[in-house]
């Protein structure tokens, strides 16, 4: 799973002091913690929050422990261009929790390689139930059944990473081969640059 390591420290003066000294401040909680105050540098943090991946882990020291939480609730101030706010959630090891699990795409589809058809897209992530220790950074879909135009892949033809369980419908379509649109008019991107294009976003 993506993970980035942050100078999380414990936060002395209040959120306006700390906005003040270039660092922002957050909270840290989770199942048996109290919440504690925290903070750090607003140029890491910026970093890490550009990721855009809300599965994002963020490891840090804190008092002589090593901790890993989930970066949650980030506020930010889009004229400012600043971040105001942050939560981090240590979840207890053996939590079973709800994750949006990014898909991306892998192989080639025939359909689209010799009969001119292009993919047409009803899913990006998958809605799934795991361990943060478990979660896998996202779930590879092998483009290659796709061999002829109108062929389908839904939940139920994907296998499942170790230890994790899909919880929406089996039959929700995640990709599909189709003939291309009157005009010649591709509706989306052949299988070769949509897969690169995921790996390039991953």
């Amino acid at each position: 799973m993506k993970s980035v390591k942050l100078d999380i420290q414990v936060r002395e003066s209040d959120a306006s002091t700390a906005r003040s000294e270039s660092m922002v401040p957050g909270v840290l909680y989770g199942p048996g913690l109290e919440n504690v105050k925290v903070a750090v540098d607003h140029q890491s943090l910026r970093k890490a929050f550009n990721l855009n991946n809300e599965n994002l882990q963020v490891e840090f020291d804190l008092n002589g422990k090593s901790h890993t939480a989930l970066l949650r609730d980030v506020k930010v101030d889009y004229i400012a261009d600043q971040i105001m706010h942050y939560d981090l959630f240590i979840p207890a090891e053996t939590s079973i929790m709800k994750f949006n699990l990014p898909i991306k795409f892998v192989g080639q589809s025939l359909a689209v390689k010799n009969l001119g058809g292009v993919l047409e897209q009803y899913k990006e992530k998958v809605v799934v139930h795991s361990t943060l220790k478990d979660l896998p950074e996202f779930l590879e879909v092998d483009l290659s059944p796709l061999v002829e135009l109108g062929s389908i892949i839904k939940i139920k033809d994907l296998q499942a990473p170790a230890n994790v369980e899909f919880i929406e419908s089996p039959s929700q379509s995640v990709v599909a081969s189709k003939a291309p649109k009157r005009g010649g008019k591709k509706s989306a991107a052949s299988a070769t640059d949509t897969a690169a294009a995921n790996t390039e976003a991953a």
